[in-house]
């Protein structure tokens, strides 16, 4: 258990949060891989996909990598709002992050992740088709860009605005929410019913 009923609620805070932290620097970590929704504008429907957490910034900025060309990118390009959703099975720890999404493409910020980015990882980011295009089999998704670039390599930054933690207990599950109006407020909240 990460959150108790001892603890006051930015003491079960401070502990969530870190455990996001530990997430993004153990690559075994249960939360290392979360769910990023969006909204799909053409049929006004949430958008799901699993993304790996590659960093967790001050603010509790949630940094992951992406293709330039993948609709993820259209999405928060037309409405940069988005949910995070990380889960611990060990620990029955869900984490929900609703956020305001920044894209960093051929920027600083994005040349600094890519040199973070390593053998055939970079792979990624360089299939010749962009992500979601129609093939008539799979191999035909095998072909990359020679050499390698950085021209399609984004990054995305979610910064959250509320922060929703639930631990799953057998005696009473524990709840809590927090937000703030923007990233140089204190975050505000407490406990909440399950």
């Amino acid at each position: 258990m990460i959150i108790k009923k001892e603890q006051s609620a930015f003491e079960a805070l401070n502990e969530s949060t870190g455990w996001l932290e530990r997430a993004a620097a153990d690559k075994h970590h249960k939360m290392r891989q979360f769910s990023f929704s969006t909204v799909e504008t053409q049929l006004n429907l949430p958008s799901s996909r699993m993304v790996i957490l590659r960093q967790i910034l001050p603010k509790l900025r949630a940094r992951f990598y992406t293709d330039r060309r993948s609709r993820k990118v259209q999405e928060i390009q037309i409405n940069p709002k988005a949910s995070l959703l990380f889960w611990d099975p060990s620990k029955n720890l869900q984490i929900r992050l609703a956020a305001e999404c920044t894209i960093h493409h051929g920027n600083e910020t994005a040349n600094e992740e890519w040199n973070r980015v390593q053998g055939s990882a970079r792979k990624d980011y360089n299939t010749v088709l962009a992500p979601g295009s129609p093939i008539e089999n799979p191999e035909d998704a095998e072909e990359w860009h020679d050499p390698f670039s950085e021209k399609e390599f984004t990054v995305i930054d979610a910064l959250p605005f509320r922060i929703d933690l639930l631990q799953i207990r057998r005696k009473g599950h524990l709840a809590l929410r927090f937000q703030r109006e923007n990233p140089e407020d204190e975050w505000e909240g407490g406990w909440i019913v399950p």
